[in-house]
């Protein structure tokens, strides 16, 4: 079993991976040792940012790759010479051995395969020691960010200092247009790419009217031809969708190439797509999962359609203020106190869309019919419930007495884990319709062993999304 085992390792590794051959130069090791010693040194002062600590950890990691490769190529030529060793004769113990010769090459050759081999494994050990000695310093920060108890933000001062320094940032932003539109090098510029302007802007016409024209084929197709409306309207939204997001890109790279915005509004013009992008990902999701034509929920007729899709829209605007925050607050014109206030602020939001957003899909629930979607729909709209229960009261409450980031954090977990479930409530409505239609039998029951085992495979594979919305980094999941 053991010859077995050891040739099959190596006809894997002769024929599979044949870059195993190269193994790891002498010269390579230099390397590596100078490589080492400087994040040896980083880890040792611990006062890299964690951009520079992931881009380290990188580096190590492709290191340690080459070293277990390389342990591969001298595993399988220790395991050849010692198969020939053992299939020698065993020594007599009387008289002279025939095969003294022979066994005293194979053993030479035996502890020179070993050499590199140890020395792969060395190197492997250290460069693993490194990655964990980074991973804690990077986990340790977080721990310290999530658990640091600063100043309340209920402070008036704060609130009004707060209030002054966003009127601030938005005043420089008009000021900067203002000062452009004055300039005469600006209109210059604008008069110079105006062709160029006028076509993206025509571009952004008609990325708007086909939209429009989609939303109008999809609903003519759900009611003249389709056998399957719900599928007809998902995928009509997903590309509506596309084309609004395609949109506002065109728009604001013809805006921009006005010449007419200064360094913050360039900043805004970029950071557009992705704010529609929040917005109308928000309407999408609302209306497929419970207010538009095929959703997975028939609402009871006491709640009204708009609320949802307003509660939603609300989340998303969370995420579009957080983005500014982020992306375009970066001129420190905006000091930490109010960046708390701030966040303190979207707390507050965020308990409000977690607290109606998870009534809203209870009642949904337990309505007597649920919908297209049955029993699946059912069981993540009660989880989501449960998701948003405790956050919308603890979060503001830790927010208030100071410990803002860790409330922040859990707030915005909260809501992605929402639209997570949201969109896995979609995706597997859409490839059970998808299913159903494959096989031509229309309206395929939820209890279904098909569309059970989709719903678990989609369930499955959207854990590591859950892993990454709570906190996993991603090497944490690719390294696993």
């Amino acid at each position: 079993m053991v010859r077995l085992f050891r040739f099959c390792l190596i006809l894997w590794i002769t024929l599979v991976s044949p870059s195993f051959a190269q193994g790891v130069a002498p010269e390579a090791y230099d390397s590596w040792n100078k490589d080492a010693t400087r994040a040896e040194a980083v880890v040792e002062n611990a006062e890299a940012s964690d951009a520079a600590l992931e881009a380290l950890r990188s580096q190590i990691v492709d290191w340690r790759q080459k070293f277990l490769d390389a342990q591969s190529q001298d595993i399988a030529r220790v395991a050849i010479l010692e198969d020939q060793l053992n299939a020698l004769a065993p020594v007599p113990e009387t008289g002279t051995d025939p095969l003294a010769d022979r066994r005293a090459a194979l053993s030479e050759q035996l502890n020179a395969a070993r050499a590199p081999l140890l020395r792969a494994e060395e190197a492997y050990s250290r460069a693993s020691g490194l990655i964990r000695e980074i991973d804690q310093i990077i986990s340790a920060r977080r721990t310290n960010a999530l658990l640091e108890l600063g100043p309340t933000p209920l402070a008036p001062s704060k609130w009004l200092t707060a209030t002054i320094e966003v009127v601030g940032v938005i005043s420089g932003l008009v000021d900067e247009v203002s000062d452009a539109f004055n300039n005469a090098a600006a209109r210059a510029s604008f008069q110079s790419n105006l062709l160029n302007i006028v076509l993206q802007l025509s571009l952004t016409i008609a990325f708007f009217f086909g939209a429009s024209r989609v939303s109008l084929q999809a609903r003519d197709l759900s009611q003249n031809v389709a056998r399957n409306p719900r599928l007809a309207h998902l995928i009509a939204a997903s590309i509506k969708m596309a084309m609004l997001i395609a949109a506002f890109y065109t728009l604001g790279a013809a805006l921009l190439q006005t010449g007419m915005f200064g360094v913050r509004g360039a900043l805004v013009l970029d950071a557009m797509p992705i704010w529609a992008g929040y917005i109308i990902a928000a309407i999408f999701v609302s209306d497929r999962l419970a207010t538009g034509s095929g959703s997975a929920f028939e609402l009871p007729s006491d709640i009204e359609e708009g609320s949802i899709r307003r509660t939603f829209v609300l989340g998303a605007l969370i995420f579009v203020i957080d983005h500014a925050l982020e992306h375009v607050f970066v001129f420190n014109e905006v000091g930490v106190a109010s960046i708390s206030v701030l966040h303190f602020v979207l707390i507050l939001l965020g308990a409000y869309v977690l607290s109606r957003a998870t009534v809203k899909l209870r009642q949904a629930s337990d309505s007597e019919d649920a919908g297209p979607d049955g029993v699946f729909a059912v069981r993540f709209a009660r989880l989501l419930a449960q998701v948003g229960r405790f956050i919308t009261i603890g979060a503001p409450v830790l927010g208030a007495v100071g410990y803002v980031t860790a409330a922040y954090s859990s707030v915005l977990a909260s809501l992605l884990t929402l639209a997570l479930c949201s969109v896995i409530v979609i995706l597997q409505g859409g490839l059970v319709d998808l299913y159903s239609r494959a096989i031509g039998r229309e309206g395929e029951q939820e209890d279904g062993l098909v569309p059970i085992l989709i719903s678990f495979v989609i369930a499955f594979v959207s854990l590591p999304f859950f892993a990454l919305i709570w906190g996993a980094r991603v090497s944490n999941l690719s390294e696993v």
